[in-house]
């Protein structure tokens, strides 16, 4: 049985976009929480996204900057003594999952490269660096989508021969 529980607010097209929190069940202290926002969004807040796309040789030819197609993880943060519980890594799946149910394709993030807890889990979680500009890291994901294929079996009643 889990020991904790989400709650989010806010939208994903809005600054700052959905905060994701995840609490302990019995006392509701406040164990992080992140930030889920649109991409396009993101970047006319964030001037390291600006500045990191500007470095990218001919940046339109990427997939993940098509339309709407994208989610930006920021402000991520445990709180100190709920540390290496594996909270951080239960918050971000959890942040795939929400993208997943929006549509997104690609999950994204700037982490500073002398952060090294955060660079951990982006690399342990399957991102990987598309991009170092100055001091940050701008990580990338693409989310696994498993189609459900159903088979459909009917029985031959009839040959047809011509």
């Amino acid at each position: 049985m889990d020991d904790f529980y989400f709650i989010s607010t806010g939208t994903i097209n809005t600054w700052p976009g959905i905060n994701l929190s995840i609490k302990k069940k019995e006392t509701h202290e406040l164990i992080g929480h992140i930030f889920l926002l649109d991409f396009d969004t993101m970047y006319d807040y964030d001037k390291k996204i600006k500045n990191i796309l500007d470095t990218i040789e001919d940046y339109t030819t990427y997939d993940f900057l098509r339309e709407s197609i994208t989610v930006f993880l920021h402000n991520f943060k445990i709180d100190e003594k709920f540390r290496n519980n594996g909270y951080g890594k239960i918050l971000r799946k959890e942040t795939e999952n929400i993208a997943k149910n929006y549509n997104y394709i690609y999950v994204s993030s700037v982490t500073n490269t002398k952060n090294i807890i955060s660079q951990s889990i982006n690399r342990k979680l399957g991102y990987s660096v598309l991009k170092t500009y100055k001091d940050y890291d701008f990580f990338l994901k693409k989310l696994n989508f498993w189609v459900n294929t159903v088979y459909l079996y009917l029985p031959l009643t009839k040959f047809i021969f011509f």
